[in-house]
């Protein structure tokens, strides 16, 4: 679109500069990270998208509060040695004791002219201030000023008597507020100067119940992530809904993986319990122990930990096991990590724990990335593949771009050899692209599609086979030496 140009009425050059956003590009999905929060400020049961902290802090807060402690560790990840999450889909719970704080602004009556209510439930509000002042130059005009920590955020110009006009604007235009005009007509009493009232009442609801879980895993439903990352989720009925929603979203072909923790005085025995219960190649189990994060400066427990180790999970990707990832800035706290007897322990449990790293850049590395999928009699799901969370993930990969591929470009289209090549073309695309990565053994993969116009109950699908078989992760390196 041309610039329009209004040339000035003397000759001369004009030069100005103007603004122009950059196309987005949003992060892969294998990178993203859901992490359902607690929080101070933000809309709740709402997924929303953000590709660092900051952008987090614009859209919330930079409270320091549980929520964001959870997703700046998902951002961290592995920190210098690898990164972290490319974005983060964080929802906010908000607990049945959430409240909106408020404020009243009297008139000259006096009576109550005009009630402030905060966006969103939570203390963020608490840091808001509002000042009713005569307009410099003009007795028959107010400004009415919102303020974040004593700095001018909002401001609002508005004739005397003209409340309802007043909160007009504010619902128009504001990001923090909501006005109700309670009495119109009326100049609103100006406040003291330097001393403006704060708003007030507002509670973040940070008491959750599986009301609250319910809520947020409905609205992660149809977003786009690879790795569910709950905060401190300790709770076993809520672990065991949290299961279901994720076998439902196997069931619906858009797997995710789910990481959970535990608290941090844990047994060995309580860690290998939860596993045993969860028992899902989707599901990572985090024990045992306390580690102190030093970017936090907080001591964290397993379930605390979550986060960040979903950040190294998808930094990883699909070519790079979670097994002897290297945590940086993270510490065992007063020993309580496992022993060499406990690690075997927690291995053969299905229990994804930690060790001592004897690397320079960092003092804690993950001994085993592992599934919660212990069952090693399963012939239709082999447990050397199942119990790997990389493995699972480029299973998930496929099944997901298949998917999204298929919905958009085949379903509504008829079935005709047209629409099988395409299947089949595709399929391939993605299982050469597997082999090109190296993630699976060339010459092993096959796709078969099926034409079914002869079988009535099969006339209106396009059936297909494929398979592969894994490179698999490195575990061990046997070494044999000879001295002569």
């Amino acid at each position: 679109m041309p610039t329009t140009v209004f040339k000035p009425d003397r000759p001369g050059t004009t030069i100005k500069f103007i603004g122009q956003a950059l196309p987005l590009t949003l992060p892969s999905l294998g990178s993203i990270v859901a992490v359902p929060l607690v929080h101070d400020w933000g809309p709740k049961n709402e997924p929303v998208l953000v590709t660092s902290p900051l952008e987090f802090d614009a859209q919330y807060s930079s409270s320091d509060t549980a929520g964001r402690r959870a997703v700046t560790m998902a951002f961290n990840g592995m920190g210098a040695l690898g990164g972290g999450a490319g974005g983060v889909v964080a929802v906010r719970m908000v607990g049945s004791t959430g409240a909106k704080a408020t404020l009243t602004l009297t008139n000259a009556t006096p009576a109550t002219g005009l009630t402030l209510t905060a966006k969103y439930e939570g203390t963020f509000a608490h840091r808001l201030t509002v000042s009713v002042a005569d307009y410099p130059g003009d007795t028959a005009r107010e400004v009415l000023t919102i303020y974040l920590d004593g700095n001018q955020i909002e401001r609002y110009i508005y004739a005397n008597a003209g409340i309802t006009d007043l909160a007009a604007q504010i619902n128009a235009q504001s990001n923090l507020v909501t006005a109700v005009a309670n009495v119109g007509g009326v100049a609103l009493a100006v406040t003291t100067p330097g001393s403006p009232p704060a708003m007030t009442g507002g509670n973040d609801g940070t008491t959750l119940t599986g009301t609250e879980w319910t809520a947020a895993l409905t609205a992660l439903e149809f977003e786009r992530f690879s790795v569910l990352a709950p905060y401190n989720l300790t709770d076993s009925t809520i672990q065991t809904a949290t299961l279901a929603w994720v076998r439902a979203m196997e069931t619906a072909n858009r797997p995710v993986r789910w990481i959970t923790g535990g608290l941090a005085a844990e047994t060995v025995t309580t860690a290998v319990t939860r596993s045993t219960s969860l028992a899902d190649p989707h599901v990572i189990n985090l024990g045992v122990g306390t580690y102190h994060d030093e970017l936090l400066d907080r001591d964290l427990s397993t379930a605390e930990l979550v986060p960040r180790i979903a950040g190294a999970l998808v930094a990883l990707g699909d070519e790079r096991a979670l097994t002897f990832a290297r945590i940086p800035g993270l510490t065992t706290v007063a020993d309580t990590a496992p022993d060499n007897a406990e690690i075997i322990d927690l291995i053969r449990g299905g229990v994804t724990t930690f060790s001592r790293a004897t690397a320079p850049d960092a003092d804690i590395k993950v001994e085993k990335g592992l599934t919660t999928f212990t069952n090693r009699a399963d012939a239709a799901r082999p447990y050397e593949i199942f119990s790997d969370p990389r493995l699972v993930g480029v299973m998930d990969s496929y099944i997901r771009e298949m998917k999204e591929w298929g919905d958009m470009t085949i379903i509504g289209r008829p079935v005709n050899q047209s629409s099988r090549d395409a299947v089949q073309m595709q399929g391939r695309k993605l299982q050469d692209d597997l082999e090109e990565r190296g993630l699976v053994v060339a010459g092993t993969s096959f796709i078969d599609v099926k034409d079914t116009s002869n079988d009535p109950l099969l006339r209106d699908s396009i059936p297909y086979d494929f398979g592969w078989q894994f490179a698999h992760t490195t575990n061990y390196v046997f070494g044999n030496g000879r001295v002569i």
